[in-house]
Parts: C-alpha cells; sequence; structure tokens
C-alpha cells in the first residue's frame, strides 16, 4: 500500500469513528438546548426552522393578528405550495400561543399525527415548520433524522410508550418547573409525543418527549397560551 492510500484510509477511518462518537453522544446527550435530563425550560430555542420572510401566504402586513381560521387556511396553502398536498394531509388543531399559532397536521388514514407548523400572526403570516422534536426526531417527515436509511422504519407503536411518555414528562416537569403536571391527552406522531403542561387545570407550556430515548424537550418559543381549537 502506498502512502497516499494509507493517508487516505486513516483519513477514511478517522471521520468514521468522529461520526460514530458524535451520534453516540447525540443520543445521551440530545440537541443542545433540547432533550436530555439537563435541558429545563430556560434553555434557548434555535431560529425557527423551514421559515423565511418570503413565505407570506397571501396575508399582507397589517395590524391585527391573524384569525384562527385565516391559520388553518394558510397552512392548507403551506401544504400546497410545498408538495405536500396530499388529500390525507389535513389540519386538526390550531393553538393559539401568544408568539404564534401552531397548527397540527394529521394523517386521515392513520388517525396518526404527522408534522406542526407555527404561523406568524402578528406580522408576516409567515409558514414555519416547528422546531425541536417536530424536525430532529419526526422519523417519518424528516426521514433524514431517524427513519430508513439512517434508522428503522417509521411508526407509531414506539419503545416509550405513550403512558411511560407521561411518566417521564412528569419527572422532568417535577424537577425544573415544580407544581406543574402533564395532561392526560398525548399527541402521538412518528417518533415523539406532543403534551401539554398544566397549572390549576391550566395550559400553561407544551413540551415532547422522545419515543425511542425518552429523552424530554421543553418547548421555550411559544409564549404564553391563548386558546385552542380543534377542527
Amino acid at each position: 500500500m502506498t502512502k497516499k492510500k494509507m493517508l487516505a484510509s486513516i483519513l477514511v477511518l478517522a471521520f468514521a469513528l468522529a461520526g460514530t462518537l458524535s451520534v453516540t453522544a447525540w443520543a445521551q446527550m440530545g440537541p443542545p438546548g433540547g432533550p436530555g435530563p439537563q435541558a429545563g425550560p430556560g434553555a434557548q430555542a434555535g431560529p425557527m426552522m423551514g421559515c423565511h420572510p418570503l413565505w407570506n401566504l397571501g396575508f399582507p402586513r397589517t395590524p391585527d393578528p391573524l384569525t384562527i381560521d385565516q391559520a388553518v387556511e394558510a397552512t392548507q396553502k403551506y401544504l400546497t405550495l410545498t408538495g405536500r398536498s396530499n388529500p390525507d394531509l389535513v389540519p386538526v388543531k390550531v393553538i393559539d400561543f401568544t408568539n404564534h399559532f401552531q397548527v397540527t397536521v394529521k394523517e386521515q388514514s392513520t388517525g396518526a399525527n404527522a408534522f406542526n407548523v407555527v404561523i406568524d400572526k402578528l406580522t408576516t403570516g409567515a409558514v414555519c415548520w416547528e422546531p425541536g422534536a417536530n424536525v430532529l426526531w419526526n422519523t417519518k417527515y424528516h426521514p433524514g433524522r431517524g427513519g430508513p436509511p439512517f434508522g428503522p422504519a417509521p411508526t407509531t407503536q414506539m419503545t416509550v410508550t405513550a403512558e411511560r411518555a407521561k411518566e417521564l414528562a412528569q419527572k422532568f416537569l417535577n424537577v425544573f418547573l415544580p407544581g406543574t403536571t402533564v395532561d392526560t391527552e398525548v399527541d402521538t406522531f412518528y417518533g415523539f409525543y406532543d403534551l401539554f403542561v398544566l397549572k390549576d387545570g391550566k395550559i400553561v407550556g407544551e413540551l415532547s418527549v422522545n419515543g425511542r430515548l425518552g429523552s424530554v424537550w421543553y418547548h421555550t418559543w411559544h409564549g404564553p397560551f391563548v386558546e385552542l381549537k380543534k377542527l
């Protein structure tokens, strides 16, 4: 073997090992500012992923915030413009937070939740892919994050059950937000669960639980809860 070939082989092996170590560390600690036992509600979220100021879907800047009905319309336009106009995908729930709307899109055929989008209701009307678990743990609609060819086929039948997810979420809250509880209702996605955080029976936040590792990711980007509408 020539020196050049030997050096090339060493570099390939080094990159392979680095990649293995990175994946292992990711699984143990989770993404920065997100999941893992040390990640509290004060962790800072990064910029909204999949969002751009030009993604204004027909709602001009206005001093009046968008309505829930306009949020649904914007989501439907988003599904069409991004090539996700599959009739099986429909918006089923709109959550009004002070910072934006969050809209859950569901598969009608399976009953499984597909993904969430958030909508700038105050200025641009832009539709963005919700950050956090919705991107990094979604094994079907962001398959490079965990599904084929990097992992098993996407499924909602996960190692961590919905009941176990509630237990893990409550343990997280007991440490970081004493006095709060998780909602009894669990939204199941491909690769993770979403749960509301309650205080005195009222919604005060939201978090996600990884369906394979059980890591908890508190949503820091919403702002206070305003209203919820199921479609």
